[in-house]
């Protein structure tokens, strides 16, 4: 027997074979959705465990902004913390380097004379104290 001759001999066997077989297909979609569900929901509980687990320094703005983007995976976020780490490292060596050459720009002049000035400034004192004897000398023969 066919179908069609089930339907046509018999159909009200037939109308209770097609009610059996919806049943049986939504009871299993709805089974398949909430195992779909179940399984998304216990996927994106690790994926957010994974994420909060990059505790590092610096991680904490990356983590607040990609945690719930469920695009992004714990490696992606992870691979951005280490970017930024590594851009802020960069910042601060250049920092260094800056401040390391602007104290050593001042350091290079401290404990150094400059013996030309030295004796510039020698040399116009005892001109000043022999003008200053002088001045005195004359002004006591009056």
């Amino acid at each position: 027997m066919d179908i069609k001759t089930l339907k046509a001999e018999h159909p009200d066997v037939y109308a209770e074979v097609i009610a059996l077989g919806r049943k049986e297909a939504e009871t299993d979609a709805s089974k398949n959705v909430e195992d779909a569900r179940n399984e998304g929901a216990k996927a994106e509980n690790e994926r957010i465990k994974a994420i909060e687990e990059i505790s590092v320094p610096g991680s904490a703005k990356i983590i607040a902004e990609h945690k719930f983007d469920m695009t992004k995976s714990a490696d992606q976020i992870a691979t951005m913390v280490v970017k930024a780490q590594k851009e802020d490292l960069a910042a601060m060596d250049g920092n260094l380097n800056k401040d390391g050459n602007e104290l050593a720009s001042l350091a290079s002049g401290l404990g150094v004379e400059d013996t030309q000035t030295t004796q510039d400034a020698e040399a116009e004192a005892m001109e000043a104290a022999m003008v200053s004897g002088l001045n005195g000398s004359h002004g006591s023969e009056k």
